[in-house]
């Protein structure tokens, strides 16, 4: 199962058909492609047995990024989080030509920290969303890596990439930070 995120609605790709509330349901890419982009306000989920076939069909038709980033603990047990845009966010980037998923993780997480110590752990997952860029529409693959960071320093946001704050987060202010926060995080951290 594949879920790709754009605006406030999302579009999953599986087999199964356990819905999740009030769901527009779909067989094939180009129906999904056209109820996401529908003033339509509804999640659309496509359901095929070769819903793989159907996820490569709907990437093709985007332009596609591909990007990695890091969910980063440090000795302390604190999550590492950046503010960009008015909402909290883990640090990620693109990917550079030449460049392996796990270097640009580990280097995206420096830069836009301004930190150094960090191991990657393990891979946790990819997210998808869509956005825009003028009259083009974007197709973001992000990689993530739990990664571990061997110090506690404080971090420095990358403000010319509009960072505004880097900040490692207790438990205890993780669901306030939440709150404020993209959709596809939520299924990264939860």
């Amino acid at each position: 199962m594949v879920t790709i995120y754009y605006s406030d609605k999302y579009l999953i790709f599986g087999s199964c058909a356990s819905l999740v509330g009030d769901e527009v349901i779909v067989t094939d890419a180009r129906k999904a492609k056209l109820e996401l982009f529908s003033d339509n306000a509804k999640p659309v989920r496509l359901i095929s047995r070769d819903w793989e076939l159907e996820l490569q069909k709907f990437i093709a038709t985007f332009e596609l990024i591909e990007a990695a980033g890091g969910v980063v603990f440090n000795p302390q047990g604190k999550l590492l989080l950046i503010f960009r845009n008015g909402k909290w966010d883990l640090p990620k980037g693109k990917l550079e030509e030449g460049e392996r998923m796990e270097e640009c993780a580990v280097r995206e997480v420096e830069e836009e920290c301004g930190i150094t110590g960090l191991s990657i752990t393990t891979f946790r997952a990819n997210t998808y969303h869509i956005y825009s860029i003028g009259e083009r529409l974007i197709l973001k693959r992000t990689w993530w890596y739990d990664m571990r960071c061997d110090n506690d320093r404080e971090p420095t946001p990358q403000t010319t990439e509009g960072i505004t704050a880097a900040r490692w987060i207790g438990e205890g202010e993780v669901v306030d930070c939440l709150r404020n926060t993209y959709t596809t995080i939520h299924s990264i951290l939860i």
